[in-house]
């Protein structure tokens, strides 16, 4: 067990400790990937918003965006919940709904007193994670489609768990609060593969 759970044992039912689970921070991950692909000559064009995707017969022939008009030999839909209704305006409907998450990003005070993996605390479906010197916690499956609004009451339920488990971890009034929107299929399952011809 983390030396940090030490004082909160009394609150402990049980656990499972799972030595071959990891946790990654996204941002980095994506960040090295982008590097790694500019390396082998891809371009991204950034601050970009698509418009539409253009058909010709069964085929798309370009993308329209904000910055002009992209063609390429194919295309890879990648946008996570939006996927949807951009592929909807070219007739191909797929299961993928928005689930709202809420997140808090906090720098670690006290090294000791924070996480040194992730704990879930299935009570209250909240996950408090390490991430190099900040802590995240994240939680909630909130369907509202695509409403990005910051909820307050959201914010205390998260705050609570990190509250009551790590109280002298760090100082939530330097948290940073924000929200996504988790692309979900019905089984969980991610679509992939080719769209037929």
């Amino acid at each position: 067990m983390s030396q940090a759970l030490h004082h909160t044992i009394h609150k402990i039912v049980g656990g499972l400790q799972l030595p071959n689970d990891e946790t990654g921070n996204c941002h980095t991950f994506v960040t090295k990937l982008a590097k790694e692909c500019e390396n082998l000559g891809v371009k991204f064009v950034m601050d970009t918003t698509i418009q539409q995707l253009n058909e010709q017969g069964n085929e798309i022939v370009s993308v329209s965006t904000s910055k002009g008009e992209f063609t390429a030999d194919a295309y890879l839909m990648a946008l996570g919940s939006y996927s949807t209704h951009m592929l909807a305006n070219i007739g191909i409907r797929v299961p993928v709904y928005p689930v709202k998450g809420y997140s808090l990003t906090i720098p670690i005070d006290d090294f000791t007193a924070a996480p040194e993996s992730t704990v879930m605390d299935e009570t209250y479906k909240v996950a408090i994670t390490r991430l190099g010197d900040k802590i995240r916690v994240g939680g909630t499956a909130e369907i509202s489609a695509y409403n990005l609004a910051l909820l307050e009451k959201r914010r205390k339920n998260i705050e609570f768990s990190i509250a009551d488990l790590f109280p002298h971890a760090a100082d939530l009034g330097k948290a940073e609060f924000w929200t996504g929107l988790r692309p979900m299929t019905p089984d969980g399952t991610p679509i992939l593969g080719k769209t037929k011809d």
